[in-house]
């Protein structure tokens, strides 16, 4: 049975976030980091020819071939095992921006979010202006919709060790079958359409959101190796697995 409030699906990754999120993924690393030099720095940079290859191309393998080069681990289930474990550590934003992005979107005026929510139309301007900067005030709070107490109560839920530990797995069976299909892509020089649909959005996401996590650790000023900071984001994601 799947925890409450932490439903995980492959829609999860073709919901748009919230804009702020959004620039942050999609922001140029060069100018983000051009203030910021560092070991880590340079070991990332140089292998962004790759991403932008992968993002050019939309290839899966093209995707899995940059990060195999950047973490250079040589063992692609040491890859999957890294990358799913470390981006837990931004999984609580992510599930708060999805149900944030969803409850802005049911809100909306054109969906009658003024009438749903019993206030007149100052009133949902600043309900929306606060809705976008991620807070859920008492207008919201108070909505007697089903739909919308849903999504309250799922803000609201703790993410248990068993929600990381779902997260985990999923992600680690999305770069599995993105490991899978480039190799059947590679060896036999086609690959199953549905697979690549499926996988695509999913794999460029977990993609970007491990990036992020790596950004933040050069704008913090994080001056270790490359390598040694792969292996305390790990260390950081499996505590929450336990």
């Amino acid at each position: 049975m799947e925890p409450k409030g932490h439903y995980l699906s492959s829609q999860q990754f073709t919901t748009p976030l919230l804009n702020i999120f959004i620039d942050k993924l999609n922001s140029n690393p060069y100018h983000i980091l051009k203030n910021h030099n560092s070991q880590i720095k340079e070991r990332f940079l140089s292998y962004e020819a790759l991403f932008v290859n992968a993002i050019n191309s939309g290839n899966i393998s093209d995707y899995w071939h940059y990060i195999e080069t950047l973490l250079s681990f040589g063992e692609d289930k040491k890859t999957q095992d890294k990358i799913s474990t470390i981006i837990l550590l931004n999984e609580k934003l992510t599930i708060k921006r999805r149900i944030l992005n969803t409850l802005s979107n049911s809100l909306i005026i054109f969906n009658g979010g003024p009438t749903l929510l019993e206030i007149d139309i100052e009133t949902y301007r600043r309900v929306h202006k606060n809705l976008r900067k991620g807070y859920l005030i008492k207008e919201i709070r108070r909505c007697k919709y089903p739909f919308i107490k849903q999504l309250v109560d799922e803000f609201d839920t703790p993410i248990t060790t068993i929600n990381f530990q779902e997260s985990k797995k999923y992600y680690q069976n999305i770069l599995l079958e993105s490991y899978e299909l480039r190799n059947q892509y590679i060896h036999n020089g086609i690959a199953d359409k549905k697979s690549i649909i499926k996988l695509k959005n999913s794999l460029t996401y977990i993609i970007q959101r491990f990036r992020w996590i790596i950004y933040e650790e050069m704008i913090k000023g994080n001056d270790v190796p490359f390598d040694i900071l792969i292996d305390e984001l790990f260390e950081k994601g499996n505590k929450l697995l336990k």
